[in-house]
């Protein structure tokens, strides 16, 4: 019976870490997410590549890109999406953001030069303060 109910209260948790919004505070305070912004930032000042890293509640993998165009395969452990926008006048997420994070059901932030953008699950754009 002890297994049984131990096995019942992980697959809740479980269940309840896969369903819940991932915060901007939780995500902001992750030592792996900081460092991946200030990586971001510095990668795409020098040259000019697009970079994502892909967020999981264990750590993070990092994918790169031409201008506009990275691509990944998409891993139900994926909690959220951090990517870059080098281009001065498109630091705000464009609408492919928009269908990610809504098709997805997970937070895609949006990195530039000076700014960092989220577009919420519910297709809500804000920009974050860090």
């Amino acid at each position: 019976m002890r297994s049984l109910l131990s096995c019942s209260l992980a697959t809740l948790a479980l269940l309840t870490e896969l369903t819940s919004p991932v915060s901007d505070k939780g995500l902001l305070s992750r030592h792996d997410v900081r460092e991946a912004i200030v990586t971001i930032r510095a990668d795409t000042a020098k040259e000019h590549i697009e970079v994502a890293a892909l967020v999981r509640a264990d750590g993070l993998d990092y994918v790169s890109g031409s201008s506009g165009d990275i691509d990944f395969a998409w891993e139900p452990g994926i909690i959220a999406v951090f990517h870059s926008h080098p281009d001065k006048g498109f630091e705000r997420p464009s609408s492919v953001d928009v269908r990610l994070a809504t098709g997805m059901r997970i937070p895609v932030y949006v990195i530039s030069v000076k700014e960092l953008w989220v577009v919420r699950p519910d297709g809500t754009v804000e920009e974050v303060k860090e």
